[in-house]
């Protein structure tokens, strides 16, 4: 049933979207109501919207990933649109309302003077009242095509005063989120990989989310591992691996070459120095698990057998973690999970503009320990908003 929550899911947010905007303009814009476009609107769009659910959920359950998408993309696009539509209908209901008023004052004799600038602010009022719900309608648009966009690779330094030299310049990949079988194929991984290839990082690591058809999941561990960066590819677990069944995670990459580190970690040499790699289970394992208590006791277990002196690196799907592993010496954090919010501005997310600290999106630091959390390679929501799907590359530098 897990596998068609998306569908249900979208289909009662349709329905609820566009009962509330036809109840909305019969009774406040009942002469937008009665335009027989609007009115036809109403009632076919939310047909077109069902057959194409059913087509998402015929290609979910024949795992043909073309079907998939010729499904899913127009649900989405409707989706979007009725949330933005909807949203946009109590304020162009004022901004008419406002309009009626002039209509009614203008009726009365008034000098030429006073009329011409009042007919202005109406013609205004009439055009912003319907310009209002498309103007939201075309943002919604450009979000979902924002999230078929190319996953770009962008380049971060992370400089830290305690670095050990022989680290310096060490460049990292984080792959996270990549949500594989939604909206993402594994041709759109073979690309992307080729790209992270080019740039010849020294290790790569993927926090949690890989794959939401599980089918798929022996097919990317082969492709990561095919990657071959000198020091390795080492995996964390996500809520979604939880979602899918965690039975069968554990078993496909029990037939891999590359790790699942869940609460531990490994020791990996780079020349003169240590590395120590940490990895952290998620709390989805149990409903009822307290946060409060969850990561930092992940995180001891995790760093249980670190190195003093090794340079710690700690893989948590969720960026909740960082405080913890600020707490026991780890110097980089990598986390996922958030999408950004699917909404962002300037490289942070639009939930943090506010100046409040909720970790959803780009880079962090508290005293010495940093933390980059990426809004990830795929979502199983395709909806982004100057918040572009992204595989970051991390390379680290001793602060001078």
């Amino acid at each position: 049933m897990r596998s068609y929550f998306p569908q249900l899911l979208f289909t009662a947010l349709f329905a609820v979207l566009t009962l509330t905007s036809r109840q909305l303009l019969r009774a406040f814009l009942r002469a937008w109501w009665e335009k027989p476009l609007v009115q036809r609107a109403h009632k076919w769009l939310p047909v077109f919207g069902l057959f194409c659910v059913l087509l998402w959920t015929l290609g979910t359950a024949l795992q043909n990933y073309a079907l998939i998408m010729l499904g899913a993309a127009p649900v989405v696009v409707l989706l979007i649109s009725a949330v933005m539509y909807t949203v946009a209908l109590p304020l162009a209901i004022v901004i008419h309302a406002l309009h009626e008023r002039k209509r009614k004052s203008l009726s009365r004799p008034l000098p030429e003077s006073i009329i011409a600038p009042r007919m202005n602010r109406r013609a205004f009022l009439r055009h912003g009242a319907a310009a209002l719900p498309a103007f939201s309608v075309m943002s919604g648009w450009t979000g979902v095509a924002e999230s078929f966009e190319t996953v770009r690779i962008p380049n971060f330094t992370f400089q830290f005063h305690d670095l050990p030299p022989a680290l310096h310049g060490f460049k990292i990949c984080q792959l996270s989120d990549m949500h594989l079988g939604y909206f993402r194929g594994l041709r759109d991984m073979e690309q992307l990989f080729e790209k992270v290839a080019a740039q010849q990082p020294d290790l790569v690591l993927v926090t949690g989310d890989i794959a939401d058809d599980l089918s798929l999941l022996p097919d990317i561990l082969r492709l990561l591992a095919e990657l071959k960066p000198p020091h390795g590819v080492y995996a964390a677990l996500g809520n979604h691996e939880y979602y899918r069944g965690i039975k069968t995670v554990r078993k496909h990459f029990e037939a891999s070459t590359i790790p699942l580190l869940c609460n531990t970690g490994v020791a990996v040499p780079v020349h003169e120095a240590t590395l120590f790699i940490g990895g952290i289970d998620d709390p989805s394992r149990s409903r009822r698990t307290d946060y409060s208590t969850f990561f930092p006791q992940s995180v001891e277990t995790a760093l249980l057998h670190a190195p003093h002196e090794a340079f710690k690196i700690l893989m948590s799907h969720r960026p909740t973690a960082f405080y913890p592993a600020t707490e026991f010496g780890v110097q980089l954090t990598l986390a996922g999970h958030t999408h950004g919010a699917q909404l962002g501005y300037n490289g942070r997310s639009v939930l943090e503009l506010g100046g409040s600290e909720k970790l959803l999106w780009g880079h962090y630091q508290r005293g010495a320990a940093q933390l980059y959390t990426t809004c990830g390679v795929g979502h199983w929501f395709p909806f982004r908003l100057g918040c572009p799907p992204e595989a970051p590359m991390m390379v680290l530098e001793k602060a001078s």
